[in-house]
């Protein structure tokens, strides 16, 4: 099978719905399978999976394990030459999917791809982004970053100073939507599980930038329908975790984090280091 596309669930029945339906709308000319990992939803996710989707695999968890952990789950079930990382509430525009398998397949050192998403509003959306240092993101816990918009500590951080409209090396991508190469994860490693949610992307992007390349792809598009908001969104506990996890990045990784090791440059893909 050349594909195995990984969705992670907590209470978001009806998004996952429209994401689904979006998948098999697209029609891509591959053989894929669908996995749905539901970390134990009260909104009967899991019935509606196996009610509306019966090709969809379903793993319930029994409680919420968190992303990367349920995203380990499906990588390790499946053989799969590629595996695409999508939110719930991500809609597939139809041959995103197929035109991203394309450039992999043609680029055998990108260990992972990421497309380019759009809000709801279909407003950009900056899904790739620098190395995070912990003054800026201690900063951004504030809201600093709302408060002082113009300030290039922040800008620089998100790519905001950048048109994303080029095919790019970038440090890391947004595990909303994330294609990656076996081959190259099962170098890097699966996803760190003492991240119960945020920063595991980073941590996976910087570890596979010690031997693979990680590249944006702006060519093809998705809508991602809940990152503008989720900040706003974020309740006590949330914010627990985000400060949990980003204290686990920073041991890891130090205060100031940087790229292992860079490649030659490729006359296709530009740096935005």
């Amino acid at each position: 099978m050349d594909l195995t596309i990984s969705i992670v669930n907590y209470n978001t029945r009806e998004l996952l719905r429209q994401c689904l339906s979006s998948i098999y709308s697209a029609s891509a000319p591959m053989e894929y399978r669908v996995c749905v990992v539901d970390n134990s939803s009260p909104d009967d996710s899991g019935k509606m999976v196996m009610e509306h989707f019966p090709s969809v695999h379903l793993i319930a968890n029994g409680s919420n394990v968190g992303f990367g952990k349920a995203h380990n789950q499906v990588i390790r079930g499946t053989d799969s030459e590629f595996i695409l990382l999508l939110n719930p509430d991500v809609i597939v525009e139809p041959g995103s999917i197929e035109a991203m398998v394309e450039f992999m397949q043609s680029h055998g050192d990108v260990g992972i791809l990421g497309c380019k998403l759009f809000n709801s509003d279909m407003s950009l959306q900056f899904s790739c982004r620098r190395y995070p240092c912990a003054p800026t993101i201690f900063l951004r816990g504030l809201y600093a970053d709302a408060i002082f918009p113009g300030v290039r500590a922040f800008s620089h951080y998100t790519m905001a100073d950048w048109d994303h409209a080029s095919l790019a090396e970038v440090d890391w991508l947004m595990g909303s939507c994330m294609l990656i190469r076996r081959l190259a994860l099962e170098d890097a490693g699966l996803f760190d599980e003492n991240f119960f949610m945020y920063y595991e992307d980073v941590d996976l992007c910087i570890r596979m930038w010690r031997r693979w390349r990680v590249c944006y792809f702006p060519y093809v598009y998705m809508v991602h329908y809940h990152l503008k908001q989720s900040r706003k969104l974020m309740n006590v506990r949330q914010r627990f975790i985000h400060m949990r996890s980003a204290c686990h990045f920073f041991r890891k990784h130090g205060l100031f984090p940087s790229r292992q090791a860079r490649f030659q440059e490729d006359p296709m893909c530009q740096s935005v280091a």
